[in-house]
């Protein structure tokens, strides 16, 4: 029950008669306490992650500045991609659709056909010799000619029928006029392709394909090697293009389009080999769009763009080798880039993925899944994906991730849950530098289960909101059940819940110069977690600065500062510490400033050690004027019920009730620093309480009363967290 206060006396009950004005201790005992070591302001200002360096953009892609957010490298011109006519395409980086290919020529053949080499005309209506004056009207027929030595096969603008395969044997090209004007059609059903090859030196050009109920074009075996360029392949209900049995095909403009139900742009088989630059996957409709698997296999894809497909947009596995640079791909549903399996490897280089949307059951539509497998990211920018942004899962899976950003991932339609930008779950890891989560849902940055790691260094994580069916959700960073993090330079910044969680057995986070700034909490650990932090700032954040609950959960940190802590909606709170329930903490050189009710608060069986720390300003509840003015508060330490403190080399001012409170069942020991600035330097609680334990060379100076034994509330805990749920199962 989240209840600020509850009562274990009677409030301001004198349990004897005050110590007489100065309570005892005039003058403070001896001179000046030590000076506090604690670094100069407290010591800590860390440095700011540096942001994400996706620029320069890559040839034709636009830089966009917006706001305070890094500087991102948009693909399309200001008005958008632009959907094209046939013939043409909207390529990533260029201004708008051009033709795909050569441009039409004004007579019936393609023109620059090479001297050097035999050339066969082939154009539908009346047979001939394959001649320019005479051409074959099959494409048959002038395969069917075709010499030893290989020859070029000049097709006519117009449709060109074609129900059997066309195999290219070695050296055979078929060229058309263009893609907009020239066209092979086939309306026969069968597993083989249109147009195949199993020989080297074999290319297709300047035509569009619409191969209807089989695949269009197939290279396969050791010896299969094809080139295709200007070309557009339509209306396909098998693979569009398809490597097998360790083929070769190399491809520059290339369009896929409005396929068929189930049919795929590409399909890599084991062993083979696609390179592909400058090409147009779209409108598609398989579960998933382009497909490579198999030990050897390699898939390169250079200024690509995919979009609109409703399935995975890419679906590397089973050892295969995914190369992915210069591309936009957006609409995809399930995932747009899915790598799994052990020995499988991805590289990623100015990728933007956008949109990535649910399955059929409302589920899944991540920008990157590696499941088992190995993944590296540079200079890429996942935006608005659906339920997770980047998963890393399984033993072995490893994400290298360096200048990425992930922005706005949105809760699954299903159920309204999740939406975290980066979750690294079940044994897989991440590292990485230069990486800003922003405006996500449910957690910024996940990280849960045994044997899951995460070394990351200029990390922000900004604007986390709660999930709408969970109202524990908002956290920046959650490092869960046995999963470990390093961190160096880590900002957390407005997210709703809380900045860094730590939670569960084994759950560990490690790191230096870390900011958390404005939101809900800064940093709690619960649950047997621990959290070691040098150069920690927590600034105008909500509720507790720092939190930790729970018997074994464990907090060292080092030169602390932590500033105008805010209270909740209903005046209350707005603690720089609160330990309870068996927690330990440990701060060794701090400030801790502006707090409201409480500076530090200890509680059930809870221990805090306090080495070189100021705490100063610790204000009444907001709503001491208000709702709450039986119990406005106002004390710099207290610890009761179990809890207790050790405070050494400090300084203790401005407090308007107690400086330091030890209410029943707690204990405080303080030595070596000074308490100046209160209504009451020390409240005692308990009958009997050794005072000594508060005055070892402490001197109190400057307070309305400096001892007092006394009766007040004692600090209800906030209430924990708790974990939050797993994710990260690809069906």
């Amino acid at each position: 029950m989240d209840v600020a206060w509850r009562h274990r006396g009677l409030w301001l009950l004198l349990i004897s008669s005050p110590l007489g004005c100065g309570g005892g201790l005039e003058g403070g005992v001896g001179d000046a306490g030590p000076a506090v070591d604690d670094g100069g302001d407290a010591g800590v200002q860390p440095r700011a992650p540096a942001p994400p360096q996706l620029a320069p953009c890559a040839p034709g892609f636009r830089e966009v500045l917006d706001g305070e957010g890094p500087a991102t490298c948009e693909p399309w011109p200001e008005e958008g991609r632009v959907d094209c006519p046939q013939g043409q395409a909207h390529f990533v980086g260029e201004p708008g659709c051009r033709g795909v290919g050569r441009p039409c020529p004004a007579s019936d053949f393609p023109t620059e056909l090479p001297a050097d080499r035999v050339v066969i005309y082939v154009r539908p209506g009346v047979p001939g010799d394959g001649t320019e004056p005479t051409p074959f009207d099959t494409l048959a027929a002038a395969v069917a000619a075709v010499p030893a030595s290989g020859a070029v096969i000049a097709l006519s603008r117009g449709e060109h029928t074609a129900e059997v395969t066309v195999e290219l044997a070695e050296g055979v090209e078929l060229w058309g006029a263009c893609a907009e004007l020239t066209v092979i059609r086939s309306s026969t059903p069968t597993r083989r392709g249109l147009v195949t090859t199993g020989y080297a030196a074999t290319g297709v050009r300047d035509l569009r394909l619409e191969p209807g109920p089989r695949p269009g074009f197939v290279s396969a075996g050791p010896d299969g090697d094809m080139h295709l360029e200007g070309v557009v392949v339509e209306d396909a209900e098998l693979p569009a293009v398809g490597i097998i049995t360790r083929g070769r095909l190399s491809a520059r403009d290339l369009v896929v389009r409005r396929m068929r139900p189930g049919g795929r742009a590409l399909s890599v088989g084991p062993g083979s080999v696609a390179e592909i630059r400058s090409a147009v996957f779209a409108s598609l409709s398989a579960d998933a769009a382009v497909y490579a698997s198999g030990f050897d296999t390699r898939l390169i894809l250079e200024d690509f763009a995919l979009h609109d497909a409703p399935g995975r947009g890419l679906q590397v596995q089973a050892g295969a080798r995914l190369e992915l640079s210069r591309a936009a791909l957006e609409g995809a549903g399930t995932a747009a880039v899915v790598i799994t399996n052990e020995g499988t490897t991805a590289s990623l280089d100015q990728v933007l993925v956008r949109e990535t949307g649910a399955d059929v059951l409302g589920e899944m539509g991540h920008a990157v899944h590696a499941g088992h497998s190995s993944v590296q990211v540079r200079r890429s920018h996942f935006d608005r994906s659906t339920e997770l942004g980047v998963l890393g899962s399984g033993e072995g899976a490893a994400l290298d991730l360096e200048d990425v950003l992930i922005t706005g991932t949105r809760p699954r339609p299903s159920d309204d849950a999740l939406g975290r930008g980066l979750n690294v779950v079940d044994g897989a890891s991440v590292t990485g530098s230069r990486i800003a989560v922003e405006d996500c849902t449910d957690v910024g940055v996940f990280l849960s289960l045994a044997n899951t790691s995460a070394v990351l260094g200029d990390l922000a994580i900004r604007r986390t909101v709660m999930e709408p069916s969970d109202p524990t959700g908002g956290r920046g960073l959650g490092v869960q059940t046995g999963a470990v993090a390093t961190l160096e330079r880590l900002l957390l910044e407005d997210n709703e819940i809380i900045g860094l969680f730590a939670g569960g057995d084994g759950a560990r986070a490690e790191g230096t110069e870390v900011t958390a700034r404005g939101g809900g909490r800064g940093i709690a650990v619960e649950l047997a977690g621990s959290v070691q932090l040098g150069g920690l700032s927590i600034e105008q954040v909500t509720g507790v600065a720092i939190y930790a609950h729970g018997a074994a959960s464990a907090l060292s940190l080092e030169r602390v500062v932590v500033r105008d802590t805010r209270s909740r909606s209903d005046g209350r709170l707005g603690r720089a510490l609160s330990v309870h329930e068996g927690a330990t903490v440990e701060i060794r050189g701090g400030h801790l400033s502006g707090s409201r009710e409480l500076g530090v608060a200890v509680g059930d069986g809870g221990s805090v050690r306090l080495f070189d720390l100021e705490l100063l300003d610790t204000w009444e509840a907001d709503c001491a004027h208000t709702t709450c003015t039986d119990t406005p508060l106002g004390t710099a330490l207290v610890a009761a019920a179990g809890g207790g403190i050790e405070a050494e080399r400090f300084r203790i001012a401005g407090a308007p009730l107690c400086g330091a409170h030890v209410g029943p069942g707690g204990s405080i020991d303080l030595r070596h620093g000074e308490v100046s600035g209160t209504g009451i330097g020390a409240c005692v609680g308990i009958e009997g309480y050794d005072v000594s334990r508060l005055t070892e060379d402490v001197r109190y100076v400057d307070n309305g009363v400096n001892l007092q034994s006394i009766t007040l509330p004692v600090p209800e805990p906030a209430a924990p967290l708790g974990e939050a749920g797993p994710a990260g199962e690809m069906p």
